[in-house]
C-alpha cells in the first residue's frame, strides 16, 4: 500500500479518532522468509496476520482486529473495545453451517472462519507457544486454509466465540432484520 492510499483509507475510516488502520510491509517480518519456503505468495500473506502479533509493530495496542479484504463494515464496532476475553488469545465467529471439520486428520469442533480474527496482543504475545506451535504446524502439514486450519487445530475450543453477525457470509440468505445487525459482511465462497 502506497502512503498515497493509506492516507485514504485512513480518512475514510469509521474506527473513530481514537483508532487508525495500520499498514506494515509484512515481508520485512521475520517471519516471512521461513513462511516462503513452505507457502507460496498468497498462503504467506494469510499466515503473516498471526505471525505480525509478535512483532514490535503492535507493542502499544491491547487489541488488533484483523478483517479479511473481502469484507465489509456494515456499522458501529465500538463494542468491541469492551469484549472480555476470558484470558484466551482472541476470538472468532464460529463456523454455524459446518461444525465440524477434519484438517489434517484431526477431528475439529467448532470450526471458525478467520476472516475477522480480535486477538487480545498481550496474550497472544506473552505466549511464545502461539507463534511456535503455529510455525510447526503449518510446516508439517502444509494445510490448503494454511493459518485458518492451523489456528482451527490448535485451538479448536479455546478461543472466545463472537456472534454470527460479527463475520456473516454473505452466502447466508438473511432478512431485513437480520441485515440490520450485521457487523461485518464477508464475501467468501466462489
Amino acid at each position: 500500500v502506497t502512503n498515497e492510499i493509506s492516507k485514504r483509507i485512513t480518512k475514510l475510516s469509521i474506527l473513530g479518532k481514537n483508532h487508525t488502520p495500520n499498514f506494515y510491509d509484512y515481508t520485512k517480518a521475520k517471519y516471512y522468509p521461513k513462511l516462503r519456503e513452505i507457502f507460496n505468495e498468497r498462503q504467506t500473506i494469510c499466515c503473516m496476520r498471526l505471525f505480525l502479533m509478535c512483532e514490535d509493530i503492535y507493542k502499544s495496542a491491547e487489541r488488533v482486529l484483523y478483517v479479511d479484504s473481502d469484507v465489509i463494515c456494515m456499522q458501529s464496532i465500538s463494542e468491541i473495545e469492551s469484549l472480555d476475553f476470558h484470558d484466551k488469545a482472541f476470538a472468532a465467529v464460529r463456523n454455524s453451517k459446518q461444525d465440524t471439520k477434519i484438517i489434517c486428520n484431526v477431528k475439529v469442533e467448532n470450526v471458525f472462519n478467520a476472516g475477522i480474527l480480535l486477538f487480545n496482543v498481550d496474550k497472544w504475545r506473552d505466549t511464545t507457544e502461539h507463534t511456535h506451535q503455529m510455525f510447526a504446524f503449518l510446516k508439517k502439514y502444509r494445510p490448503i486454509l494454511a493459518d485458518q486450519d492451523a489456528l482451527n487445530v490448535l485451538y479448536q475450543d479455546n478461543y472466545v466465540w463472537l456472534s454470527d453477525y460479527w463475520n456473516y457470509s454473505c452466502e447466508y440468505k438473511y432478512r431485513k432484520a437480520e441485515f440490520e445487525k450485521i457487523q461485518f459482511l464477508h464475501f467468501t465462497g466462489p
